[in-house]
């Protein structure tokens, strides 16, 4: 594992496109240039639809945000072995299936570090540590 390699949640992508919180925004964004970032399959796929549904983006400019974060980070395809992982991980940590999808994906990927706000700070899945870049 490499402290490095970080693994990217959807939503520090949905801060870094958002404008509605400034702060979260330029810490999402300091994490996508400071780091060697992953995301998966999984994670475009939940930006593409929450830019569209929530943030209002128009296609074309999803289109474009996305191939900014490909130029920027590592495309990691979710398979079978990653689904059957996310499973063993569910039932060992009790998240849910598509957290621990996200979990397994960033194991797999050799991350030693998964960026999310939405899971335990500081927890240990493995030899992944879970960091929360927006705690104060």
């Amino acid at each position: 594992m490499n402290a490095n390699r970080v693994f990217l949640d959807t939503n520090l992508l949905v801060y870094m496109y958002a404008d509605d919180d400034r702060r979260k925004q330029r810490l999402a964004m300091r994490a996508f240039v400071t780091h060697e970032c992953v995301v998966s399959t999984q994670v475009l796929s939940e930006f593409c639809n929450v830019a569209h549904r929530k943030l209002r983006l128009p296609l074309e400019v999803i289109g474009r945000d996305i191939e900014e974060i490909l130029r920027n980070c590592e495309l990691f395809i979710i398979d079978a072995a990653t689904i059957q992982h996310a499973l063993i991980l569910q039932g060992r940590y009790g998240y849910s299936y598509y957290d621990s999808q996200i979990l397994a994906a960033a194991q797999e990927s050799g991350c030693g570090q998964l960026f999310t706000e939405d899971l335990a700070d500081g927890q240990r899945v493995g030899e992944l540590t879970i960091n929360n870049v927006f705690r104060e």
